[in-house]
């Protein structure tokens, strides 16, 4: 029996043995186990992982694909208002040569008038002319062709005129009633111009211009347009102590021999004279 006990408990330890040894091989399948779902777990967090860095590259690269449209929307933008603005130049510069070529031809209309124009003045110039010639030809034997008659230009007077010397011995007032008839003047010497104009016609003899104070003593009148006389114009054909009006009886104005300038005389004198007819005006 007890044997039989001892044996009974030995089977009973051993039992308990093979007991604690299931459990062990239990709890190393369970922790086996648990291992196992740890590194599915880790496997999980990891894969994860990989996926939020793929994630974050694309939207870098997103943005970076947004950014470079930008630019080049930017740069297009920027290339439109460059080739406007070159437009805009061109358009200007086309209305500027538009306008120079207005102005050039413009100013071709205006030297085409104004050539017409002078060959016009200078048509009627010569037609003025002829009628003078022909007037003072009609006149006749004092303008007749022989005579000495002189068709000129004085500059500084701004007016043609044709002017004869008379050699014939006549008063003042006779000289004056002579040039009258034929619709003239005693020559006006205003200038020094004219004053050499008289000395070479007259060869440098004494001879009468239209110049005279017999309406007011000291007040000289010119014959051609009753202007007196300036100081500018004494000055230029006068010696500079003339007119004297020596003894009071020095009304008239010869051209002097001696002096090759106008002088005051007496009207009563006789020698030769100077007739001139002015031209009309063109202007």
């Amino acid at each position: 029996m007890a044997e039989r006990e001892i044996d009974a408990d030995e089977d009973g330890d051993d039992n308990d043995d093979d007991d604690d040894d299931d459990d062990d091989d239990v709890d190393d399948d369970d922790g086996n186990d648990d291992s196992d779902d740890d590194g599915d777990d880790n496997g999980d967090d990891d894969d994860n992982g990989d996926d939020d860095d793929d994630n974050g590259d694309d939207e870098m690269m997103m943005m970076m694909m947004i950014m470079i449209m930008m630019i080049m929307m930017m740069l297009l933008l920027l290339m439109m208002i460059i080739m406007m603005m070159m437009m805009m130049m061109m358009t200007l510069m086309m209305m500027m040569m538009i306008m120079m070529m207005m102005m050039m031809m413009m100013m071709m209309m205006m030297m085409m008038m104004m050539m017409m124009m002078m060959r016009m003045m200078m048509m009627m110039m010569m037609v003025m002319m002829e009628m003078v010639i022909m007037r003072i030809r009609s006149n006749g034997s004092r303008w007749k062709r022989s005579s000495r008659a002189w068709l000129l230009e004085y500059g500084s007077e701004g007016q043609l005129a044709c002017v004869q010397d008379q050699s014939g011995s006549k008063t003042y007032l006779e000289s004056r009633d002579i040039c009258n008839t034929s619709q003239a003047f005693l020559v006006a010497v205003k200038t020094a111009e004219k004053l050499d104009l008289v000395r070479t016609i007259s060869g440098g003899n004494d001879r009468w211009v239209g110049l005279n104070d017999i309406a007011e003593e000291k007040v000289m009148v010119w014959e051609i347009d009753g202007a007196n006389m300036t100081e500018e114009e004494r000055q230029a054909v006068f010696p500079s102590h003339e007119p004297n009006d020596m003894n009071g009886r020095e009304d008239c104005v010869q051209f002097r021999k001696h002096t090759q300038k106008l002088n005051d005389k007496s009207c009563a004198v006789k020698h030769g004279f100077i007739c001139e007819i002015p031209l009309p005006s063109l202007t």
